[in-house]
This record gives C-alpha cells, sequence and structure tokens, in this order.
C-alpha cells in the first residue's frame, strides 16, 4: 500500500524510497567506489551489494524455498532425485530472476530511472503486492495454481497501466481549465 500510495503522493509522508537528503552520500561513495583502481574494494563492494539484496530478497520470499527443501527432505529421495529437484528449482524460480536482472541491466544501462518511471515502478510493485496479500488473505490456496498467479500479476499490470491512463487523463483534463 505505502508504494501505491507514493505513486500519487510521491515522497509525501511515510516512503519507502530513499531520502533525498541521503543521496549526495550515497552516490558520492558509489561514484568513489566505481572510479577507484582497487579492484579489492570493488569486489567486496560487489559481494556486500549482492549479500544486502540477497538478505532482502529472503525476507520477502524465505518461506517458499525453505518449505521446498524440507518437503525434499521429507519424502527421502535419492541423492541423485534430490539434486534433479533442486536444479528444476533453480531452472523454474532462480533463472527467470537472473534473466530479469540481465534485461533491465542490458536494457537501462547506466540510464536514470526518471521520477514518473519510477513511480510507475512503484505502483506496479504496489498493485502485485496488493493482489498477492487479497489472494492470501481471501482464497490462499488459489496460490497452489501457477494459472491463478500469471492471472494475479497481469490484473496487477492491467490495474497500474488504468491507473496511469485515468490519471494522465484527469491531469490534462483538469489542467486544461
Amino acid at each position: 500500500l505505502i508504494n501505491i500510495k507514493d505513486y500519487f503522493w510521491f515522497k509525501q509522508g511515510v516512503s519507502l524510497s530513499i531520502p533525498d537528503s541521503a543521496k549526495p552520500g550515497l552516490f558520492a561513495r558509489m561514484r568513489r567506489l566505481v572510479n577507484s583502481d582497487n579492484t579489492l574494494a570493488m569486489v567486496l563492494a560487489a559481494v556486500g551489494l549482492a549479500a544486502f539484496a540477497n538478505m532482502y530478497e529472503f525476507l520477502c520470499t524465505a518461506g517458499f524455498p525453505m518449505v521446498f527443501t524440507r518437503i525434499l527432505t521429507l519424502n527421502e529421495l535419492s541423492p541423485t532425485a534430490y539434486y534433479l529437484y533442486l536444479l528444476f528449482y533453480n531452472v523454474i524460480y532462480i533463472v527467470p530472476l537472473l534473466l530479469i536482472v540481465i534485461v533491465f541491466a542490458t536494457t537501462l544501462g547506466a540510464k536514470k530511472l526518471q521520477e514518473r518511471q519510477g513511480k510507475i515502478l512503484k505502483l506496479l510493485s504496489g498493485m502485485m503486492m496488493l493482489c498477492l496479500g487479497l489472494t492470501l488473505l481471501l482464497e490462499p490456496n488459489w496460490l497452489n495454481n501457477a494459472g491463478i498467479a500469471i492471472i494475479l500479476l497481469a490484473v496487477a499490470l492491467l490495474a497500474t497501466y488504468l491507473t496511469t491512463i485515468l490519471e494522465r487523463r484527469l491531469i490534462s483534463r483538469y489542467s486544461a481549465k
């Protein structure tokens, strides 16, 4: 809900955005690191960033991997079957995440997101979390169906698209008067 709020009232009230006051120091440290000739510092920073990102992601997605590996253990599979299931998990779960990161890194490159793009991403992530949260509250069994998960993603995308279109039309209508 905070991310949806941020779309309409960007950086007002409670927000998960980096405060503007913290950005200069953060960017200065990043520039120093990127421009550094110290390879060890760059490697350590990359490892630290990866560890931090993984910890954040772990908080959001820890349940599924833990349940999955626990189910594998409880079924007393042979080592070959166990590792094949883990490989299957990586192909289904990890590889798509990696592809998303690669696509964003190559298409966006060093481009800076404009405020509007950032607001739309916040709206989309908020809509996705809202859809998942409502599903967990109202019909948690629906999440056992991959088709439902795809429908939830489509609903979040559609809601985001319609919200941005409606906002644009309202702004153009009322700013013209």
